[in-house]
């Protein structure tokens, strides 16, 4: 009678069946599922191996592992599962304990309270009790005697989500409806000078004025400013996240009830009609050389640009037309041909441009010796 030779993973052994222990298939899609480190799924793969081959010695040497490394594991997978292939604590079951004495910890702790600045070295100084540096140290970290009023937070104490942001912004093409503001920082003849902007995305009406410094009032000095030039009410005020917005500017919006809304944080794109009104005045006006560091006389020479920028420069996206023109033709005229009496006399302003410019011209000496931060009005 011949013996029979069974093919198993090992190859021909002689003899025997090999079973395959099915609840490792469960193993591993728990392992999956739950919070299971690497190194117990490495660990479960010793344990799936050996059920098949049915061999601890192959099996630690098929992975480059000791015997007794590998028997150990087995013992706590099947005593506890797949918890018992986790590394446990390498701490040690028995540890030193502090044998500082309860006065001396009640002295270190008299000695930082009363005086919350000082170090351990300081403290030891002071203290009369046979204990080294270190031990002081060590004493103050272990029971957190730290006794130091917390510094305040820099900046302001905004909520992020206190601030509306623009992405709510509801605009039906109305003069008014949409007024973004912006700050340009300009450094020439070594002053910092403070530029700020503001333009209707609508009409594209602008409007600038320079300042010695970029603060909350002088922003409010600004609106007042931009309130009593625009030709129609600001109905939404746009900036961005700058502290110069915030303050004293935004507590004027809300008491005058104008919606104030923010730009994201890092998109000047949501606010790109007033960037590229920047850009504009800057070339045009401060890199043309017209920046001299008297205020008064950049603000002379700024009134003169704005009433140019306003009344006879040609905008690409008005049909080449002027702000003010293109106000008058789609607002102005409207109203006066839809209105069957006549017309109010305060439009009869609005409507031609010769009269806008001697109003503006007239307002020019009010602005530009305005130097202690008050509004013309």
């Amino acid at each position: 009678m011949t013996n029979r030779t069974h093919t198993n993973i090992h190859g021909k052994t002689g003899g025997g069946k090999i079973y395959y222990d099915k609840r490792f298939d469960l193993a591993w899609k728990i392992a999956k599922e739950q919070d299971i480190s690497r190194e117990a799924q490495r660990r479960l793969k010793w344990i799936d191996y050996h059920s098949k081959s049915k061999n601890g010695a192959l099996t630690a040497r098929y992975f480059g592992i000791s015997e007794s490394c590998f028997w150990k594991w087995k013992k706590r997978f099947d005593e506890v599962g797949l918890k018992g292939l986790e590394d446990k604590s390498r701490r040690p079951g028995t540890v030193r304990k502090p044998e500082t004495a309860p006065l001396v910890i009640e002295r270190i702790e008299r000695l930082r309270r009363l005086y919350p600045h000082y170090g351990k070295e300081k403290i030891y100084k002071l203290l009369d009790e046979p204990v080294s540096v270190s031990t002081i140290g060590r004493v103050i970290n272990r029971y957190k005697m730290y006794y130091r009023k917390k510094k305040k937070p820099r900046g302001h104490t905004w909520k992020w989500g206190q601030k509306q942001r623009i992405k709510n912004l509801v605009t039906h093409g109305r003069p008014g409806e949409h007024i973004q503001m912006d700050t340009i920082v300009i450094y020439r003849h070594n002053r910092v000078c403070y530029i700020k902007t503001a333009i209707d995305t609508v009409t594209k009406i602008g409007f600038a004025y320079a300042y010695s410094s970029n603060s909350s009032r002088t922003s409010v000095d600004f609106l007042k400013k931009l309130q009593y030039i625009l030709p129609y009410q600001v109905k939404n005020m746009h900036t961005d996240n700058g502290s110069e917005f915030l303050g004293e500017f935004h507590q004027e919006l809300e008491r005058q009830t104008i919606p104030h809304y923010f730009s994201y944080p890092h998109c000047p794109k949501q606010h790109g009609a007033v960037e590229r009104f920047n850009r504009t005045l800057q070339e045009e006006f401060t890199q043309e050389g017209m920046l001299y560091s008297d205020l008064s006389t950049l603000n002379h020479y700024l009134i003169q640009w704005l009433i140019e920028y306003n009344f006879h420069r040609p905008h690409a996206s008005l049909q080449y037309t002027s702000p003010l023109a293109f106000f008058d033709e789609n607002f102005v005229s409207s109203i006066r041909q839809k209105s069957s009496t006549k017309p109010s006399s305060m439009y009869w302003t609005y409507t031609l441009y010769r009269q806008l410019q001697s109003r503006v011209l007239d307002w020019a000496p009010l602005l530009i010796f305005d130097n202690d931060s008050r509004s013309p009005i």
